[in-house]
């Protein structure tokens, strides 16, 4: 899908971009917490460690101003 990069192969493109591509990609195939959102940025190398959750939260927020529906899964309770 994607190969690891360094940030100076990316300095001419919008992080914020890449990494709202890459998060529709992980949504459109299945739910993801953010942790594990976060863990996968890390290894893609478009996130630092030291990163807040709040950079995610911005890429799920340009998710929505573009149109998508994101929710949390909620489970049923039976």
């Amino acid at each position: 899908m994607l190969s690891n990069v360094t940030k100076e192969d990316l300095c001419q493109v919008s992080l914020t971009g890449v990494r709202s591509l890459i998060l529709l990609g992980f949504l459109i195939n299945k739910p993801h917490s953010l942790s594990e959102i976060r863990e996968k940025f890390i290894d893609y190398n478009i996130m630092e460690e030291s990163h807040s959750d709040d950079i995610i939260r911005i890429d799920l927020n340009t998710l929505r101003a573009m149109g998508c529906d994101i929710t949390r899964d909620r489970k049923s309770v039976v």
